[in-house]
């Protein structure tokens, strides 16, 4: 029986991928916590930051794909752009990680009809579980080795859920048509409309 051993950077790119997608939307009591440790160096001490020219001024002039679309064709490597909404559950944020999930923008969602009065629209909870996941990805942001850079996301006042960003980025490992997992290397936030 012939075995495949993945490198270091793919098994941690496939167990962050994991447990990011066993994390549902609405209904799940999984509010996770920061873990307030001030993790965010490296082992020599150094600061983790954001890699300089990662939040575009401008947005790009490639055409947006939807994630539907992406995850039916991409394969690992392929240069994609994508609009989306920062969400797909209640904490789109990997603590003490610099993860996300995020939403095709071009889903409808349910939860932002006028009466509707779910405190958290983000986490699509009003849709079908199957439509979530068929428009759902991870974004990463990683570092020299491939390694998602230790950095909460949600501590940068840029992004925040609900927050409309095109990606531009790189797929990662496919390890099935329903995995999407994008290494950014551009984000540019759309500015909130009231």
């Amino acid at each position: 029986m012939q075995t495949t051993h993945l490198n270091p950077s793919r098994w941690m790119l496939m167990a962050t991928l994991a447990a990011v997608l066993m994390i549902g939307g609405c209904d799940q009591n999984d509010k996770t916590a920061k873990n307030g440790n001030g993790d965010t160096g490296t082992p020599n001490g150094d600061k983790v930051a954001l890699p300089d020219g990662l939040f575009l001024d401008t947005k790009p002039t490639d055409k947006a794909t939807p994630v539907k679309d992406i995850k039916q064709s991409a394969k690992e490597g392929d240069e994609v752009v994508m609009r989306v909404v920062v969400g797909g559950r209640e904490e789109p944020f990997v603590s003490q990680r610099a993860i996300m999930t995020v939403v095709s923008a071009e889903m409808k969602n349910q939860c932002k009809l006028p009466g509707d009065h779910c405190e958290t629209p983000w986490d699509y909870c009003c849709e079908a579980p199957a439509e979530l996941k068929a428009n759902m990805a991870t974004i990463q942001i990683v570092d020299a080795d491939g390694l998602p850079l230790k950095i909460d996301l949600s501590d940068d006042a840029r992004i925040k859920p609900a927050s409309v960003v095109t990606v531009v980025g790189k797929v990662g490992p496919r390890p099935d048509r329903e995995a999407l997992v994008v290494t950014a290397t551009g984000l540019y936030v759309e500015p909130a409309t009231p």
